[in-house]
């Protein structure tokens, strides 16, 4: 539990030093300084932020944050990591709408069923309908999710992870519905 904790304060500092996070969220910092990473090398943008008004993003970023700071604060009672989770998801209800038409927003459809479950509050509740009720149309007449859209191999594992997630979002919102 302290590592978790430790964790849990490193990523609420991580949060306050966000220089824009109304427009974007940046997701790494530098291992010696603890500085946050505004210029990505080259090519490599789409691991190190998400913005707020652009469509298919590597939004599950956004969910593990949620996921975490969740289970954190269910574990803790400490509120401050689910206000940060909610926060996160607040910013994920006002991203491009691709959010809940793209598959890597799984786990932000997992972060918003937790918090949804915790709080009650509808909007996260939708939110995590929206993007499983997409997730749904995706699954082809075999069982795979997303099979035009992934290479073989990430075929096997999306649909893996979809389906864990598909099931602990129904596991999470069946507490408040």
């Amino acid at each position: 539990m302290d590592l978790a904790r430790s964790c849990g304060e490193g990523l609420l500092d991580f949060m306050k030093l966000q220089p824009n996070k109304e427009t974007e969220i940046l997701l790494r910092a530098n291992a010696l300084t603890g500085e946050i990473i505004s210029q990505p090398p080259k090519d490599m943008e789409p691991f190190y932020s998400i913005k707020r008004d652009s469509p298919n993003q590597l939004y599950f970023f956004i969910g593990y944050y949620g996921i975490f700071m969740t289970k954190l604060y269910l574990a803790s009672k400490d509120s401050r990591y689910l206000e940060s989770a909610e926060e996160m998801l607040d910013f994920a209800l006002t991203c491009h709408e691709s959010m809940c038409t793209f598959s890597y927003s799984h786990k932000v459809a997992m972060a918003a069923a937790l918090v949804a479950a915790e709080t009650k509050k509808t909007k996260y509740r939708r939110l995590a309908i929206g993007i499983a009720e997409y997730l749904i149309t995706i699954q082809d007449d075999v069982g795979f999710f997303g099979a035009k859209q992934f290479e073989k191999l990430d075929k096997y594992d999306q649909s893996a992870e979809i389906a864990l997630w598909l099931r602990e979002i129904n596991t999470q919102l069946s507490r408040i519905m």
